[in-house]
């Protein structure tokens, strides 16, 4: 008989697997598209931002030498480095396509391929998870489902490393399992195995599944009683060890190298939960990345924008229903047999006290030191100077409530599958609540449409190739930046340094030294006032930075050619040719003053992307403040529109904490201005969801980018151009 029972659970399990996968495969069509698993699509990792990152860390670790720590990349952020850890471009993988690299095509990535094993796992995980809840078959599956389409992993597309969630619910499988049933050592090789495989994952990762590990120990050593103290402290040590001995090869750690882990402790409290955050949808106003429109739950205000994505632990409108039936049902009805059956089926009562005691651990950790609710702090206290230090190295503190999260879920999924004993009842409530789930989690399902296309850079490649190839190192000034005529467009350079194996000055990673940034940036700044100019470096700058080197120019001891919108510089002594020929001419750069007056006969519409302010001149303040505008009064990453005809401000909208409008319509006449044509603008500043829209006639005309964003119309409403200032950066036009 109890052969039989072994087999029905074994073609239950892999019943409830199988259609899971089928779930996951669709899921995966509709969130991404299949066009993310082609190997040698890497177009849509290079739009900046950490995607690019990530696959760049990967680019420039397989054309290097193996060295030691084995993640260590030379050549990428140079002369600093970098490690394929801080690029966060997942050593587990990055090893092993190392390996292969050589019969690899030259752009080739398995960031798609990784978030595919990331919900196959998910799924498995799950699937061993839920199997001993009192269900039947469907309902087994449903409860898999909820751990598939949870939002805290749909809303992770932004840090693949990290859409390894599946680690947690198999350490949360595991320190489930019946010692008596699995054995001891089995159980123990399983935590270990998990905990090798997250050391090359993500460091957070890594902590939750020590914690496990950690607390698994307690449980088997002074509740099951079956380790010896001795054995506890033993292994505990020893996992300890083996995890930082694992990050050390790996290069997390460097005892030679005083990384910042931190923003200099900026980042603890800024980074964590809210305590709305489990029925908080997302707010649209703070990160526009997870927010999508809710019907029924209103989305609740948060922080900072740091907190409501870092935060971010929304538990769908389905589960927070199934919570809710939850306790309802043990309050009105006391089933304590419920409650029985739980903790039986983790062992004893006291078994659950390790697993409440960690999970209490990491929610205050996650809540941090700055208590929120909604935008106001609660409470605030202070941390000691050695808490600062430690917690900063893992200051996004919001992710440690995932564990609990999960928790959550399994344990309402548990007490409602058990709660009845007429099972399709109790499986019909979890299908109900799962179709309100999707229904309400939707958006996020239907987030990307990853797109096959070849990537090439918007530059001239092959002379920028040809340039690169000629000589040893790539210069950029300033040094170590990632932002010069455009966002990120460090990228397309770092591309091309990584395929022709040169180092390059530039680059984005997560942890640095910034006492070596420091100096590097100081020794940059005397080799030019010294005039020590390397003939085997390239130097790159834009035209805001050209003068830097206007008097090694005007000495005749650099030259310099001017190629699309970036100076390129080298030492007259390398005896360098350029392939498209010497420039001889400085660019004149439009101040932003300039243009207005310029165009002081025509209508100009501007709107504010991400941020406006920081190198707003004096000069343009006054300007408009002659034309009675308020100008005065927009702060830091705030909202502003504004409509300038002939010399007059006709219209003008200012807001700093929330996005700002303004729809005209056809034939309108405003402070008598007839205008002809309909007009929608939009602003929507750093915080309040980044962007600009210039429509005219349902055109749109904004260029979108930071700063000021400024559309040129005739007095007949005829575009003349649409241009862009980046003031945050510099009060020159941004051609390029």
């Amino acid at each position: 008989m109890s052969k039989v029972l072994v087999l029905v659970n074994k073609f239950r399990f892999q019943t409830i697997f199988l259609f899971s996968l089928i779930s996951v495969v669709i899921l995966f069509k509709v969130h991404f598209n299949f066009n993310i698993l082609i190997p040698t699509n890497i177009y849509w990792l290079m739009g900046g931002y950490d995607w690019s990152t990530h696959f760049l860390g990967w680019q420039f670790f397989r054309f290097e030498p193996w060295t030691f720590p084995l993640g260590n990349i030379t050549n990428y952020f140079y002369p600093l480095g970098s490690n394929v850890g801080y690029t966060d471009s997942i050593p587990l993988m990055a090893f092993l396509f190392k390996l292969l690299s050589p019969v690899l095509p030259k752009n080739f990535q398995y960031i798609g391929l990784w978030f595919l094993i990331c919900f196959v796992l998910q799924a498995l995980f799950a699937t061993l998870l839920v199997k001993n809840l009192k269900t039947n078959i469907i309902g087994q599956f449903i409860a898999v489902q909820f751990f598939i389409f949870s939002p805290i992993l749909l809303v992770r597309f932004a840090h693949p490393s990290l859409n390894a969630h599946w680690i947690i619910l198999a350490s949360l499988w595991i320190y489930l399992l019946d010692y008596k049933k699995y054995g001891k050592r089995k159980i123990l090789i399983y935590q270990f195995i998990i905990l090798f495989l997250s050391a090359f994952i993500h460091p957070y990762l890594c902590v939750f599944v020590l914690a496990f590990t950690l607390i698994l120990l307690i449980k088997f050593c002074f509740i099951n009683k079956i380790i010896s103290l001795i054995k506890f402290f033993a292994i505990s040590f020893i996992s300890l060890f083996v995890t930082f001995l694992l990050w050390f090869v790996i290069g997390y750690i460097d005892f030679g190298n005083k990384l910042d882990y931190g923003l200099y402790g900026y980042g603890y409290g800024i980074f964590s939960m809210n305590l709305n955050s489990l029925i908080n949808p997302a707010n649209s106003s703070v990160n526009p990345l997870i927010s999508y429109p809710h019907s029924v739950i209103p989305e609740l205000p948060v922080l900072c924008r740091e907190q409501g994505f870092e935060g971010y632990n929304y538990l769908g409108l389905g589960m927070i229903i199934l919570a809710i039936y939850m306790f309802i049902s043990l309050i009105v009805k006391y089933k304590k047999k419920c409650i029985k059956k739980f903790r039986k089926y983790v062992s004893s009562k006291k078994s659950i006290i390790p697993l409440l005691v960690i999970s209490l651990i990491f929610t205050v950790y996650a809540i941090s030191n700055k208590i929120a609710f909604n935008d106001k702090i609660i409470i605030q206290y202070g941390l000691p100077d050695f808490c600062k230090n430690l917690f900063s190295a893992f200051q996004s503190s919001g992710r440690f409530f995932w564990p609990v999260y999960y928790l959550l879920i399994f344990t309402v999924l548990f007490i409602v599958t058990n709660k009845n004993k007429n099972k399709t009842i109790s499986t019909i409530i979890i299908i109900a609540a799962f179709v309100i789930q999707i229904i309400d989690i939707s958006p996020l399902i239907n987030k990307w449409n990853i797109e096959n296309a070849e990537y090439r850079p918007p530059i001239k490649e092959k002379v920028w190739n040809k340039i690169f190839q000629d000589f040893d190192k790539i210069a950029f000034y300033p040094a170590l930046s990632q932002n010069y005529n455009h966002i990120d467009d460090y990228v397309h350079f770092a591309y091309l340094a990584a395929n022709n194996k040169k180092p390059i000055d530039v680059g984005y990673v997560a942890r640095t030294n910034y006492n070596k940034i420091n100096n590097y940036l100081e020794t940059f700044e005397k080799n030019i006032d010294n005039e020590n100019i390397d003939q085997k470096t390239v130097y790159v700058t834009i035209p805001q930075y050209f003068d830097r080197f206007s008097s090694l120019i005007d000495k005749n001891k650099m030259l310099y050619t001017y190629l699309d919108g970036y100076y390129v510089m080298f030492s007259k002594k390398s005896n360098y040719i350029p392939p498209q020929g010497f420039c001889h001419k400085k660019v004149s750069l439009e101040t932003l003053t300039q243009f207005i007056n310029k165009n002081e006969h025509n209508i100009l519409i501007i709107s504010v992307k991400d941020e406006a302010t920081n190198k707003l001149s004096m000069e343009f303040k006054d300007y408009m403040k002659n034309l009675n505008s308020n100008i005065n009064n927009l702060l830091y990453r705030g909202s502003y529109i504004s409509v300038i005809a002939n010399k007059k401000l006709i219209l003008e909208k200012i807001n700093n904490t929330d996005s700002v409008q303004i729809n005209i319509s056809a034939n309108s006449k405003i402070k008598g201005i007839k205008i002809v044509k309909p007009i929608s603008i939009i602003s929507a500043g750093c915080l309040v969801g980044n962007f600009s829209s210039i429509k005219i006639d349902n055109k749109e005309l904004s260029k979108n980018r930071r700063g000021l964003n400024i559309v040129v119309l005739d007095n007949k409403f005829n575009v003349l151009e649409t241009v862009n200032f980046d003031t945050f950066k510099n009060i020159y036009l941004n051609n390029f």
